[in-house]
């Protein structure tokens, strides 16, 4: 393949999923979360890296992952939520595979945990580093037999080094990239596990926002929301959702709960808790899209930055 034409700019939330949430003019209001500032786009220039999925190490190719990744599951998954948003849920309790994997991929490869499971990596490979420096026959096996006085300069050496950070631990793209990928057969069985239900929003109501971590997870306690024991997707009373455009939402839950209606309140409320899970960007299809503040205020998703600043 000539490089002109390498699949260069990679798409963490796929392009064609983008579309849903365009406005009448084809463009994406987005918002960033860094910068404190709005802007319009298309769906080619929203949630996209140059070379994001490339591994250079890989023997079927450096694009070879991006290359399978839109053939087997996001191509599939795009027709699975065509097919919902035109005829609904076949069954409540249970999402087609395809749904299913686009789901757990949007979960797993977006940047939000990717970073967070390089960091995890990271500090682990970090404190292992701190651990041989603190013991001598470690070092020995390193530097070879020397004296007392030299082992402990080492040791000292070491240490200094680990906490200034002139030693840093760096992992490889392609173990972060496969090990998050392999998370993706749990994250589709927890996703599978809930009971779902299919919103609509009215053509003259609010529309829900994507994100750069389109899948949200949310206690149905909102006292828990910023609990120190944290939730998961295998957390019972808890809710997922995931906008399947912008006037259609997947809602789902371990347990029996009545239809949701969908308020210009409960859709404010679902928006929050995209922008606040978010990792930087927003996309939505108007400049001013509601969210729903604790106390029941509608702000701007920019406005509710300012008072969330930190994401959980």
């Amino acid at each position: 393949m000539n490089q002109e034409n390498k699949p260069r700019r990679h798409h963490y939330v796929t392009k064609s999923y983008l579309e849903g949430f365009c406005n009448n003019k084809g463009l994406l209001d987005g918002f960033d979360r860094t910068e404190q500032t709005s802007f319009s786009c298309s769906p080619r220039d929203a949630a996209v890296e140059c070379d994001f999925f490339r591994i250079p190490e890989a023997e079927a190719g450096e694009f070879e992952l991006e290359r399978q990744m839109g053939e087997l599951i996001e191509s599939p998954g795009i027709e699975a939520i065509r097919k919902a948003v035109a005829n609904g849920l076949e069954r409540t309790d249970c999402l087609s595979t395809e749904l299913l994997a686009f789901m757990a991929l949007h979960v797993a490869r977006v940047p939000g945990t990717l970073n967070r499971f390089t960091e995890f990596v990271e500090e682990v490979l970090k404190r292992q580093l701190w651990y041989i420096a603190q013991d001598p026959s470690l070092l020995s096996e390193i530097h070879g037999e020397v004296g007392d006085d030299e082992l402990n300069a080492k040791q000292t050496e070491a240490r200094e080094a680990i906490e200034t950070g002139i030693i840093e631990p760096k992992v490889k793209k392609w173990f972060i990239l496969s090990n998050v990928i392999k998370s993706m057969g749990p994250i589709a069985g927890a996703l599978e596990a809930r009971k779902w239900q299919l919103v609509r929003v009215p053509a003259e109501g609010p529309t829900f926002c994507c994100s750069d971590q389109p899948i949200s997870l949310s206690p149905l306690d909102p006292s828990r929301m910023n609990s120190a024991y944290g939730i998961g997707l295998g957390s019972q009373n808890t809710a997922v959702t995931f906008p399947l455009d912008k006037r259609t939402l997947l809602f789902g839950t371990f347990e029996d709960l009545p239809d949701v209606d969908p308020s210009e309140r409960w859709v404010g409320a679902v928006n929050a808790i995209a922008a606040y899970q978010s990792e930087r960007f927003v996309y939505t299809d108007t400049a001013e899209p509601l969210a729903t503040t604790g106390n029941g205020d509608q702000i701007s998703v920019l406005e509710y930055w300012k008072l969330n600043p930190k994401a959980p």
